[in-house]
C-alpha cells in the first residue's frame, strides 16, 4: 500500500487582511478524491497513484491577481513504488490554473522514502487580472 502524509500545510501570500483567510488542512473546503481523508490537520493518501489520490482546495483568484504564492506541506511518505509513469504517478505539489485546468507550477517530490517530515513548496506568481479561482492540490 502505497501511502503520503501531510501536515501543517499552509500558504503564503502576500495579499491584504481579509481578502483571503488562513489557508491550512484543517480549515476552508478542501476536497477529497477516493482514497483520502482530511484528520487532526492531516491529509492521508493511499493507494495507487495512476487512481489520482489527491485533495484540493480552490481560493479566488481575484485575491491573489498580481501577488506570489508558496504553497508549502510537510510531508512523509510510507511504501512508495516506482510506476510505469514516475511524474504522472509519484506525489506532488500543484498551483493549477482552473481556466484552462493548466499546472501554473509543480513540484514533483517523487518516490523516495520520507520516514520523517519533510518540507515541500511550490510557488508561482499569479497574473494580475486574475479572477478564476487558483486551485492547491497535493
Amino acid at each position: 500500500m502505497k501511502r503520503l502524509l501531510a501536515a501543517c500545510l499552509c500558504l503564503g501570500c502576500w495579499v491584504r487582511a481579509g481578502e483571503l483567510p488562513d489557508v491550512a488542512l484543517t480549515n476552508g473546503q478542501w476536497v477529497c478524491s477516493e482514497g483520502t481523508s482530511l484528520a487532526d490537520g492531516v491529509a492521508t493518501l493511499e493507494g495507487d497513484g495512476k487512481g489520482y489520490p489527491r485533495v484540493a482546495l480552490a481560493l479566488p483568484g481575484a485575491a491573489l491577481a498580481g501577488k506570489s504564492v508558496r504553497f508549502s506541506a510537510e510531508v512523509t511518505t510510507q511504501g512508495l513504488q516506482k510506476g510505469q509513469d514516475l511524474v504522472y504517478a509519484s506525489p506532488k505539489l500543484k498551483i493549477i490554473d482552473t481556466a484552462n485546468k493548466k499546472v501554473m507550477s509543480v513540484n514533483n517530490f517523487g518516490i523516495a522514502e520520507r520516514s520523517g517530515w519533510t518540507a515541500v513548496d511550490v510557488e508561482v506568481t499569479v497574473p494580475a487580472g486574475r479572477t478564476d479561482p487558483v486551485e492547491l492540490e497535493l
